[in-house]
């Protein structure tokens, strides 16, 4: 069964920090959720720390918890989804409609760099690697159908275009 663990929307920042991956610890992870996972994939960013598995242990949030040395206490701050609700969990990342700034593009190259880690390190198999494949065609499609990349959407983008809008022609970011 695939299934996610992600932290929820509304965590601050220090714990969201408790539970960072970076990512030249990723590799070992990946290894780690391998001894209580058949397949893995986990995507950390500055906002975000998803872990994609396929497991057939209904309760297996705890026993990941073990393996990345998690304090148990903040369990309550993790999600679970399973199956159709993972899968369509992934789709609304990679489409950037789950970001802090709806069609975020970033997160669609962080999501084929997540894929190419578990990947190389042989931490995914058939299941996940169709479904991130899927996931990564699908996230490139819609942004070529929607256009959405055609309107600014990061910060920085945003305030460039309202600062020209206006007039100024020399500012700092």
């Amino acid at each position: 069964m695939i299934q996610l663990i992600g932290l929820k929307h509304d965590v601050k920042i220090e714990i969201r920090e408790k539970f960072s991956i970076i990512p030249k610890r990723q590799e070992k992870c990946l290894e780690s959720l391998l001894n209580i996972c058949e397949e893995a994939v986990i995507l950390s960013t500055c906002n975000r720390i998803e872990i994609y598995f396929k497991s057939k242990d209904e309760d297996i949030v705890s026993k990941i918890f073990e393996e990345l040395s998690w304090d148990k206490n903040l369990m309550n701050y993790v999600l679970n989804y399973k199956e159709e609700e993972a899968i369509e969990h992934l789709m609304e990342v990679v489409c950037g409609f789950d970001s802090l700034l709806l069609g975020e593009d970033q997160i669609l190259g962080q999501v084929r760099d997540s894929y190419e880690t578990a990947k190389n390190s042989k931490a995914i198999n058939k299941e996940l690697q169709r479904l991130f494949e899927k996931a990564i065609a699908c996230g490139k499609e819609f942004r070529t159908k929607s256009r959405i990349s055609d309107i600014p959407v990061s910060s920085s983008s945003m305030v460039v275009k309202q600062a020209i809008d206006r007039g100024h022609r020399k500012f700092m970011l």
